[in-house]
């Protein structure tokens, strides 16, 4: 929405539901790739101020999102739902945020957003490969086929399956400190899908 330099009323993004241009179907999107993103106070980005700019603009939206490169965080996400029940009541649009794991899911659970984003890797067939090598109780071949630099590209759900495998072989073979490397990245993972816990 707009261009840098340009005032955006706290949208980035516009998006039309069903590609119909209406108020009802318009849902704007607020980015923030932020250190720490408060709901409310004297930080210069809040949760509130991006909601108060989206209410002072022209365009007039059904639903609005912010999507957020900060991890989950629960009480983030009970002050920003407990708030767009109040606006509802009140006849103004929703609000809701989307961390980072929601949308490497999202990513991830479309087929078309997958192929587009993972198009040139091979990080399936690897841990693929790996798992069968896991069966066969060649822990130094998953740990050879996964150890790569690109673990920082895989999706949330690829890394979680590396970081698993990983920290497997490593406490079979008995190097705890790496062990205890992988288990601690594993903590950082949370899941709306129950299978993953």
């Amino acid at each position: 929405y707009g261009r840098r330099g340009q005032k955006q009323y706290g949208l980035d993004v516009l998006v039309y539901k069903d590609n119909l241009n209406k108020s009802n179907n318009r849902i704007g999107i607020q980015c923030k790739h932020v250190s720490k993103l408060p709901f409310n106070g004297k930080d210069e980005v809040t949760i509130v101020k991006e909601v108060a700019k989206a209410d002072s603009g022209q365009q007039k939206i059904s639903q609005l999102i912010i999507a957020t490169s900060l991890p989950s965080d629960r009480k983030l996400t009970d002050a920003v739902n407990a708030l767009s029940d109040e606006r509802v009541n009140e006849g103004k649009f929703p609000v809701e945020v989307q961390f980072w794991n929601d949308i490497e899911n999202h990513i991830f659970n479309s087929s078309n957003l997958s192929e587009r984003y993972h198009s040139n890797s091979d990080y399936s067939e690897k841990i693929k490969q790996a798992k069968e090598s896991f069966n066969k109780e060649r822990y130094s071949e998953v740990i050879d086929l996964l150890t790569v630099d690109s673990i920082k590209l895989m999706n949330h759900v690829e890394k979680y399956e590396v970081y698993y495998l990983l920290a497997n072989c490593y406490h079979l073979i008995e190097q705890n400190d790496k062990f205890t490397d992988f288990a601690l990245k594993l903590q950082s993972f949370e899941w709306h899908d129950e299978k993953y816990n």
